[in-house]
């Protein structure tokens, strides 16, 4: 079998890499800087990134023998897709986290309505507040899930059928499948300002393209209900972080939580630190479960290519 030279710039387990060994020369770098990628990239066949790594077209100008990029990623955004396609290299999108994304959904929004962030703190500081903790419970409250791909789905699913949730999604590009999950699940596809209009609690599943770049602005909080709950375990910039600093302070919104941000780590200090935010570092699809799955999924992929190079070399002999 043909031994290709395969890139890995950004953190994957040791078992990952060890299986990934048993196809090629593998260089694992993954603290490398995208100037430094550009060096090194050149005799390379095959590129394996999570999100940190940007495959730009000004990189690719400098991947001569590149085969294949995958990323095990849900978001597709750091990655110049056109250009992948132009230059004949072949893409792979691997995300094996959305049930992972859809629990840490819940997650968050159970540590929301139960204020346990303040339960906890106000425990280890030797504190006892029974009396002034009051939650409220998920059953009968309306989710509005943005985007109805495969994570806004298994979200549909917890909510409706574990909480007794009602439901409401929002997708620009409906496929039939989402239709056909729709009507199996009791979720009201809606237009987005309905459902921006009439949810308890919205919660953002999107890829960041030029359309849904700043997606939620001032205008879009202005219709929501006050004291709405926001969750966005997407892309940062689908959210405008100032004009949601602004909602939060108003009181429109009553608590939001953030997996993602603008910038990552984030520079938005106030936002961060506001009392009725939770912020956490980009892991709601880190799980041990999602990471071994998709680890299987690329060397699966890397197996396949490496069988048809070693067919095309065949056929050249």
């Amino acid at each position: 079998m043909t031994r290709l030279k395969i890139l890995v710039t950004d953190p994957f387990p040791s078992s990952v890499i060890e299986k990934l060994e048993g196809y090629g020369e593998v260089t694992y770098l993954p603290t490398i800087s995208n100037l430094s990628l550009k060096k090194i990239i050149n005799d390379k066949d095959i590129l394996i990134i999570r999100s940190r790594t940007k495959v730009s077209s000004d990189l690719l100008r400098c991947a001569e023998r590149l085969k294949a990029v995958i990323t095990a990623t849900h978001g597709t955004d750091h990655v110049d897709v056109a250009e992948l396609k132009k230059k004949g290299i072949k893409f792979y999108n691997i995300a094996e986290q959305t049930n992972a994304v859809a629990e840490m959904v819940f997650a968050l929004l159970l540590a929301m309505f139960r204020d346990l962030y303040y339960a906890i703190s106000s425990m280890k500081q030797g504190e006892w507040k029974k009396a002034e903790i009051m939650g409220n419970e998920l059953g009968g409250k309306s989710i509005g899930i943005i985007g109805y791909g495969r994570i806004g789905r298994r979200v549909a699913e917890i909510a409706s059928k574990g909480f007794k949730m009602k439901v409401l999604a929002h997708d620009m590009y409906l496929t039939e499948e989402a239709k056909q999950h729709a009507l199996e699940n009791g979720v009201q596809l809606t237009g987005f300002h309905e459902l921006l209009k009439n949810s308890d609690i919205i919660s953002v599943h999107l890829p960041l393209t030029e359309k849904t770049h700043n997606l939620i602005d001032n205008t879009e909080f202005a219709l929501m209900k006050n004291g709405v709950y926001l969750l966005n375990l997407s892309r940062g910039d689908i959210i405008n972080e100032e004009a949601l600093l602004q909602a939060l302070e108003k009181g429109k919104v009553a608590k939001a939580a953030l997996d993602v941000f603008a910038e990552e780590p984030p520079s938005n200090k106030k936002l961060i630190a506001h009392k009725n935010l939770i912020a956490t570092p980009h892991i709601a699809g880190q799980t041990i479960e999602s990471r071994i799955n998709t680890g299987q999924k690329i060397i699966e992929i890397v197996a396949k290519i490496a069988n048809e190079t070693q067919i095309l070399s065949e056929k050249a002999l």
